[in-house]
């Protein structure tokens, strides 16, 4: 019984001294294209975020993917910018190949070797995985999200027209149409004379954190003393 006893006393105390701290969930949502140079985050920053390029996609491929890490966020909440969310994105195409533009766009090499202007030609984006690392220590999740906007080139008039998972948008919507965050999304013609390239999108994420507090130094003293103190009186008790 008093082995029982012992180690539901260290179990407290540690749990007393390590408490594990749910960090509040935040949104981050950031925009970019292939290539890194449009990068930036529109919520959950802290003014001090690094965008790292780390895959670019590959031209002329059936599928390709492209990934970023961002750094310098505080997404364990703890006012510490030393937090990053790493994510990997993938396309695809049918009709012809994924065409890179250099403008940051995304085409097919199928009628018109560059832009999507036949029926049968489309565009799949996915999001392949996404992590977050925190540099204080803890575990973090991402709890949801992916892509949340895109934006297309050429795309100018209500006459012309894409097709957006089966949802029909034009022109008239400027180029660039949002919607509820989504791990999956296709592009598609609508066989009626446009010719549009796919451009950046916007992608969000929720992040949710735990992380262990750290005790201070008279916690740690304490904590010592008193497993010291428990082990001896255990083995006072054995001698008599």
């Amino acid at each position: 019984m008093r082995t029982k006893t012992t180690f539901s006393l260290l179990a407290a105390l540690t749990m007393t001294l390590w408490p594990v701290v749910a960090g509040a969930d935040i949104a981050l949502v950031f925009r970019a294209n292939h290539d890194g140079s449009t990068a930036v985050l529109t919520n959950g920053g802290t003014g001090a975020e690094s965008f790292t390029l780390d895959s670019e996609p590959t031209d002329n491929v059936a599928s390709t993917s492209y990934g970023y890490t961002i750094g310098n966020i505080d997404a364990a909440g703890d006012g510490t910018a030393n937090d990053s969310l790493s994510a990997v994105f993938g396309i695809s195409a049918a009709g012809g190949n994924v065409k890179v533009q250099p403008d940051g766009n995304f085409g097919v090499t199928g009628a018109n070797a560059g832009n999507l202007n036949d029926v049968a030609e489309s565009l799949t984006y996915s999001l392949l995985s996404s992590s977050v690392t925190l540099g204080d220590g803890g575990t973090g999740s991402v709890t949801g999200g992916g892509f949340n906007q895109i934006q297309f080139s050429n795309l100018t008039s209500d006459t012309e027209t894409a097709s957006l998972s089966g949802t029909d948008m034009d022109g008239s919507v400027t180029g660039t149409t949002t919607f509820s965050p989504v791990a999956t999304f296709t592009v598609g013609h609508n066989d009626d004379g446009s010719n549009f390239r796919v451009g950046p999108a916007r992608y969000r994420f929720v992040i949710t954190t735990e992380t262990a507090t750290i005790p201070e130094p008279s916690s740690l003293m304490l904590f010592g003393g008193i497993a010291g103190l428990t082990v001896l009186r255990r083995a006072r008790s054995r001698q008599g």
